[in-house]
C-alpha cells in the first residue's frame, strides 16, 4: 500500500466520499443497492465478524454496523482517514468496531473473518497478487471476500484524462505551482466530466487529486483485473457474483463437471471490451479479437507510462490504430469519436503547445467501467 499512503500522507488528503448528515441516507441506499446486486442478503451481516481494509471515511462501516454486525475491524495506514472514521462512527458503540492504523501488509492478524472487504485499494498497490492472497487468507470457512478490480481497458478513459491534465498543467505553466492551485485549475476544467456520471459521486476536488494529480496511478502499466483475481484464488474460492454482472450461464444443474470459476474466466474474454466505454454495450469478441484489443490498449498504456511532453508520437500512432480497430465493431461510433477527439487534442499540443478546453469538454461523457466489484465465497 506504500505508494498510495505516501501520496495521501504527503498531501494530507482522503479523496473519497465524505460522510455528512445530508448524504448519509443516500450512501446507505447505495450500499444497499450494491449488496443487492452482489446477491449478498444483508441479513448475513447480522452478528458477523467483518474485516475492512482501506475503509476511507468509514461510510461502509457505518452501514454494516446498522446491519447488526458483531464487530468490524478497520485497517488503514492513513492518519487522515483514521481521524475521519472516528468522526463517522462517533455515535456507535466502541464494542462494535476496532480501528487499526497500520499498513495492511505489515499487520499480523490471527483471527479469521466472515466477511473480508477491500474496495478501491488492490489495483493501486505494488504487488496486487500478494496483497490479495493475504486478504483471502483471513476469510473463515464459508466466508465471503469482496473486492473490486480494474484493468487498462476499464481505466483507459481516466488514464487519457490523466495525460491531458499533465499537458494542461504544462501549457498553463503550473508545473511549479502548489497542489492546491493545480487542484483548483483542473477541477474547473473537468467538473462537467464528473457531473456527467450523476450527482451521487465524490467531490470534483477529491477525484482530481486521486486520479489526475496522482501520476503513479494513471501511468501504471497494469492493475488487477477480474481475470487475475479469479486466477489467484480459484483453488480455495468460488466466484460468487459481480457488479456489473455480465456473465451468462446456461449450464444444467446435473452437469457435475461444470466449474463456475472456469466458465467466468472464459466469459471474461467475450465481454471485457464492454468495460471500455459505458455508452457502448453488447460487443462480443472471440479470444483472438480480445487479444488484439488488449494488445492495442496495453501498447498505448506503455506509451503513457513513459510519456514526456516531447514524445507523443508513439501514443498518437497507437491511438490511430486503436480507433481503426474499434470502428469495425462499434455501431454507435461514440467511442470512435472520443478517440478521435483525443488524437486532435494531443496533435494540437504537439504542433502548437496549446490545448483547446472546448475540445476537452467533448470527452466529458466518455467513461469506462473503472472498477468491477467481485465477490468470492470460500470453498
Amino acid at each position: 500500500m506504500k505508494p498510495y499512503l505516501t501520496y495521501y500522507k504527503k498531501n494530507k488528503i482522503i479523496p473519497v466520499i465524505k460522510v455528512n448528515n445530508k448524504n448519509t441516507e443516500i450512501l446507505d441506499k447505495q450500499r444497499s443497492n450494491l449488496f443487492d446486486q452482489l446477491k449478498i442478503d444483508k441479513r448475513l451481516f447480522y452478528n458477523s465478524e467483518v474485516l475492512e481494509v482501506g475503509p476511507g471515511t468509514g461510510y461502509n462501516a457505518n452501514y454494516l454496523i446498522n446491519c447488526g454486525v458483531k464487530k468490524i475491524t478497520l485497517v488503514d495506514g492513513n492518519k487522515s482517514s483514521i481521524e475521519s472514521i472516528k468522526k463517522t462512527l462517533k455515535k456507535k458503540k466502541s464494542t462494535q468496531y476496532k480501528i487499526l492504523q497500520n499498513d495492511f501488509l505489515d499487520l499480523r492478524l490471527k483471527k479469521k473473518f466472515d466477511f473480508v472487504i477491500c474496495e478501491n485499494v488492490i489495483s493501486g498497490v505494488k504487488n496486487p497478487e500478494k496483497f490479495f492472497r493475504k486478504l483471502s487468507s483471513l476469510v473463515s470457512d464459508n466466508g465471503y471476500l469482496l473486492i473490486n478490480c480494474s484493468d487498462n481497458i476499464s481505466l483507459f478513459s481516466e488514464k487519457i484524462r490523466g495525460v491531458i491534465a499533465y499537458l494542461l498543467i504544462d501549457v498553463n505553466k503550473l508545473n511549479n505551482s502548489s497542489f492546491k492551485i493545480k487542484t483548483k485549475f483542473l477541477s474547473k476544467i473537468f467538473a462537467s466530466h464528473l457531473k456527467s456520471l450523476g450527482r451521487n459521486t465524490r467531490a470534483i476536488d477529491d477525484w482530481v487529486q486521486d486520479v489526475l494529480l496522482y501520476e503513479y496511478w494513471w501511468r501504471k502499466k497494469s492493475y488487477f483485473s477480474l481475470y487475475s483475481a479469479i486466477n489467484t484464488v480459484k483453488d480455495k474460492f468460488n466466484f460468487y457474483s459481480s457488479s456489473p454482472f455480465c456473465f451468462t450461464s446456461y449450464s444444467w444443474y446435473k452437469n457435475t463437471k461444470f466449474s463456475l470459476n472456469d466458465h467466468t474466466l472464459n466469459e471474461f474474454f467475450k465481454i471485457q471490451q464492454n468495460f471500455f466505454d459505458i455508452r457502448s454495450k453488447n460487443m462480443y469478441f472471440s479470444k483472438k479479437e480480445n487479444k488484439n484489443f488488449n494488445n492495442l490498449v496495453n501498447k498505448a498504456c506503455k506509451c503513457i507510462y513513459s510519456l514526456k511532453y516531447e514524445n507523443l508520437n508513439n501514443l498518437l500512432s497507437i491511438l490511430y490504430k486503436f480507433k481503426k480497430f474499434v470502428s469495425k465493431y462499434e455501431k454507435n461510433n461514440l467511442t470512435v469519436n472520443s478517440l478521435n477527439q483525443v488524437i486532435i487534442i494531443l496533435s494540437d499540443y504537439k504542433k502548437r503547445k496549446k490545448i483547446d478546453i472546448r475540445k476537452v469538454e467533448k470527452l466529458k461523457s466518455w467513461w469506462g467501467y473503472a472498477t468491477q466489484y467481485i465477490v468470492f465465497k470460500k470453498k
